[in-house]
């Protein structure tokens, strides 16, 4: 069984916070109720984007034919809750009800979607909110909708269809959902996660970024309860936090 990711309709805001958090010292701070991280701090999460991203072909990175790769023969079944449903169960091969980051690298890969180990266990990471190193079958819905919204928007954002996000194009990417960065903010994410150098972001590497992303904002929530955008760390509570960013 595969998945099609960005295929199609509106990207939706992927920044937000899954519920809950990977339990912490009850001096660092549970996470603010709610989603948190869109525009600037303190303000509504992401807005719905103003468009409907070009329609894609129906392959795992949800990429169009022209003059993106060819889709698969067959097309994926729904991506419904139950349909993702039935996806965890056919790939948690020990029937734990729980998937781990190799779990998880086998079921991208059969969608194909090629990510080492190191790249699944980032994503693990970024939606286990109980600590436990592994995704129930909420949390990897959850996965799954953040793999869908971001896709889309790489398509949508794409506008020279180069198949990578230019450096502007990531500032028009992370703007549309919610995440007004002062430019050396992006500049630093984009080169962290532009590992050639090459001035761009290939799809996966736009990936990276968001899981990146999306760990940053979780884990700021965990220390910013009366959501006032801003905290104070001592080194303990900064080395705390930044093992929670994936």
């Amino acid at each position: 069984m595969s998945y099609s990711y960005g295929g199609g309709g509106q990207p939706a805001a992927y920044g937000a916070p899954a519920a809950g958090y990977a339990p912490a010292p009850q001096a660092y701070g549970q996470p603010a109720a709610g989603p948190y991280g869109g525009g600037a701090m303190g303000q509504a999460a992401h807005g719905a984007y103003g468009q409907p991203p070009m329609q894609s072909a129906q392959g795992y990175g949800g990429v169009s034919t022209a003059p993106y790769q060819s889709a698969p023969a067959a097309a994926p079944p729904a991506s419904g809750p139950d349909s993702v449903a039935m996806w965890f169960r056919a790939i948690d091969t020990d029937a734990s009800g729980f998937l781990d980051a190799r779990e998880l690298q086998q079921a991208l890969a059969k969608g194909n979607l090629h990510y080492g180990l190191t790249d699944t266990d980032q994503m693990v990471r970024a939606f286990d909110t109980r600590g436990s190193r592994s995704l129930n079958v909420q949390e990897f819905q959850k996965l799954h909708e953040f793999l869908n919204s971001v896709t889309a928007s790489f398509n949508y954002f794409d506008a020279d269809r180069s198949r990578a996000l230019t450096l502007s194009e990531t500032v028009n990417a992370l703007r549309h959902a919610g995440f007004n960065m002062d430019p050396p903010v992006v500049q630093a994410m984009f080169k962290r996660h532009d590992p050639n150098n090459s001035g761009t972001l290939s799809l996966d590497e736009y990936i990276r970024l968001c899981l990146f992303l999306q760990s940053c904002v979780r884990t700021f929530s965990a220390f910013d309860a009366q959501r006032a955008g801003r905290i104070t760390l001592d080194f303990n509570q900064f080395v705390y936090a930044g093992s929670h960013i994936a």
